[in-house]
């Protein structure tokens, strides 16, 4: 053979190993990613526990506990206080697991606004209950509060809603927020999200902490009416209950309720407990931020947490107290909006993502009368990376004149992270071979098991 065949012979039979190195291996593995962000307007005493996932009022130790309905770890605490705690007072914040503290925590000093732990990572099971947990020294200034922490799923592109209440109303039903926290009142319509994206929804696991007697009826509400995913707690048993066999099929624009009913006088007034369920997005990492801003104001812009839980129309128009720091790097692609009224003939009613105190490019326009886009849910896309501890929040501009209205926002955003062990590097490529023996001989490829 001449030296130019064999030299043709063994580029081919090189570029077909290379060919198969990078065709055989698999594709680099995503291990998605959630964050929850949560909040509240008032953290001022030491010893309360708040939900985490959600925007909640403080309420007694344990009351504002959710349960995982899927297995997964929580990573990288990030919180901001509005106000320095001032003088020689400090705030911690901490992660509770089934009401123990765990290594997942950080403290804000005297001068300091913000802390983070980007260190310690806590594994939950389902089942298990979590909860932020905040504790101070000496008296601390008033302040407002926003934190928000990583969820990686044990299977991929699971992520989870949490709820909780601390006040079960009277009603026959009496409803909560999914990813909201503390009150609970008897119009659905006040305590139903958007929902920005398609998905599946199911795996239900409901807790409390008060029922004494008769039973309690957790579901999850769809479009203003009950679905079969659900489950009944009974007095004298288990202080929780799951639904793992119905799921509910999700579509954009949709929206979706927490509904309590009890068979005790006493208990409606007491129940005190949570609603946590699955939610598997058709687009795979991507996760959701569900909130309910109050009346807005055509006088001066108004402000909300990304999960803001507002039932009474409290207007906020100071932005410190509504914005949170994020937890990773993420990218928002899309909100969906549903309002209560429309803005008026010629008035505009704007939503925008606010990074860092800034508008965003993520904004979403609504106008003119009747059940246009005045009152009519409508989705606004874009692209907004923001990075590991900026400050993220809404705000709501209203045309002076336009109608005052209530707005339920739903945001996607998306934090993929590639698997390290699912790389596709040469390293790993090579694995492909491992216990395999190449050689070239007279200039042919041979393959041996060694």
């Amino acid at each position: 053979m001449k030296p130019s065949q064999t030299r043709s012979r063994l580029t081919r039979q090189l570029a077909a190993i290379l060919s198969l190195l990078i065709f055989a291996a698999p594709l680099s593995a995503l291990a998605s990613t959630q964050v929850l962000v949560g909040g509240n307007v008032s953290i001022q005493f030491s010893g309360f526990g708040y939900g985490l996932g959600g925007y909640g009022a403080a309420t007694n130790v344990g009351n504002l506990m959710s349960a995982f309905p899927v297995a997964g770890t929580l990573s990288s605490l990030y919180v901001k206080v509005a106000t320095v705690p001032g003088g020689v007072t400090t705030r911690t914040f901490t992660i509770r697991k089934n009401q123990v503290a765990t290594a997942l925590t950080c403290t804000i000093d005297s001068a300091q606004t913000t802390c983070n732990d980007l260190s310690n990572t806590i594994t939950f099971a389902v089942g298990d209950t979590v909860d932020i947990f905040h504790t101070d020294t000496g008296t601390p200034a008033n302040s407002a509060a926003g934190w928000s922490v990583v969820f990686t799923p044990t299977v991929a592109n699971e992520t989870v809603f949490f709820s909780s209440t601390a006040n079960g109303g009277s009603s026959a039903y009496t409803f909560f927020p999914l990813g909201g926290g503390l009150q609970s009142v008897g119009s659905e319509s006040l305590m139903s999200r958007v929902m920005p994206e398609a998905g599946v929804m199911d795996t239900l696991l409901a807790t409390t902490t008060s029922i004494v007697e008769g039973s309690e009826l957790l579901s999850i509400w769809q479009n203003a009416a009950t679905s079969t995913l659900q489950c009944t707690i009974m007095a004298g048993s288990l202080d929780h209950c799951n639904d793992n066999v119905h799921t509910l099929t999700i579509a954009q624009g949709e929206t979706i309720s927490v509904g309590q009913a009890s068979t005790s006088a006493s208990g409606k007034l007491n129940f005190k407990g949570s609603a946590n369920v699955r939610f598997v997005p058709t687009t795979a990492g991507n996760f959701d931020l569900l909130a309910r801003v109050g009346n807005d104001s055509a006088s001066a812009p108004i402000y909300g947490n990304l999960t803001q839980h507002d039932a009474g129309g409290t207007v906020v128009t100071v932005e410190a107290t509504s914005s949170a720091p994020i937890a990773a790097n993420t990218t928002f692609t899309s909100m969906t909006l549903s309002r209560t009224a429309a803005p008026g003939s010629g008035k505009f009613a704007t939503t925008t993502l606010r990074v860092n105190g800034a508008d965003s490019t993520l904004q979403c326009v609504l106008t003119g009368t009747g059940s246009g886009d005045g009152i009519t849910t409508k989705t606004c896309t874009g692209s907004v990376a923001v990075v590991a501890g900026d400050l993220v929040n809404w705000k709501l501009d209203l045309t002076s004149g336009g109608t005052v209205g209530t707005t339920k926002i739903g945001l996607v955003g998306t934090n993929v992270v590639a698997d390290p062990e699912d790389e596709a590097t040469p390293a790993r490529l090579m694995r492909l071979f491992k216990g395999m023996q190449i050689q070239i001989i007279h200039g042919r490829m041979q393959i041996h098991r060694q």
